[in-house]
């Protein structure tokens, strides 16, 4: 995370406050500081290691117990060698046709009752609240539109009150699709609905700037995600 000089201790206590662990802090520039962080991992109490190993310990048993069981009874080499005594009924009974197998038909395709609208109205919610708390990105976005699978956020510098160049220098992002996809960037009942009909984030400036783009891959490597 890039951080303004002087809201180095902001910018952590938000980061913390959203589980982030502190690890380093580097001075980028005159005007820049880039905090690290990561996700701290969740230890796993030594009771479900005990569980775990009990359970696996049972599941050893009853296999074991069922091999044992299937060699019981299995018939000793004279018992497989005797011919078996047929009768007059089984010698002249006619062979009976086997069921033909059927096929089972494909599943059909989900489909995700996820709207346009819904879409727009978490990213447009996030991006109004970060205004309203003085976030200089937060106040340029100037629209957002979803198609196809494809998020674009649009950014003009003078919304903010700043000029081209000063939006630059005070923009922490190197990538404004890292701020742009925050709201479906978390294990979290918004992120897990939305980010499946999301394939895309491209964020542009209003002069047609690109201004970086994160794939469904990127979003779910911000925060370790699995889908």
């Amino acid at each position: 995370m890039h951080a303004v000089r002087g809201m180095e201790a902001r910018s952590r206590a938000k980061a913390e406050a959203e589980g982030w662990e502190f690890v380093a802090e580097r001075r980028r520039s005159a005007i820049q500081t880039t905090l690290t962080f990561r996700r701290p991992k969740t230890k796993i109490p030594r009771k479900a290691w005990i569980i775990g190993g009990a359970a696996a310990a049972l599941l050893i048993a009853i296999i074991v117990t069922g091999a044992t069981l299937e060699r019981m009874n299995q018939p000793t080499a004279d018992e497989a060698s005797s011919p078996k005594p047929t009768t007059a009924s089984e010698s002249t009974a006619p062979e009976t046709a086997q069921p033909q197998p059927t096929s089972t038909p494909d599943p059909a395709p989900v489909v995700s009752d996820v709207t346009d609208a819904e879409v727009l109205d978490a990213f447009n919610a996030y991006f109004t609240e970060r205004a309203a708390t003085g976030v200089m990105v937060g106040k340029a976005v100037t629209g957002v539109t979803f198609s196809g699978g494809v998020v674009t956020v649009t950014f003009d510098p003078a919304a903010a009150g700043v000029t081209p160049a000063d939006f630059d220098a005070f923009n922490p992002f190197d990538n404004l699709a890292n701020f742009a996809a925050t709201p479906v960037a978390f294990n979290d009942d918004i992120g897990n609905r939305l980010r499946p009909v999301i394939d895309s984030i491209v964020t542009v400036r209003a002069d047609g700037m690109p201004l970086g783009t994160f794939s469904r891959t990127d979003i779910l490597a911000l925060n370790e995600l699995e889908k």
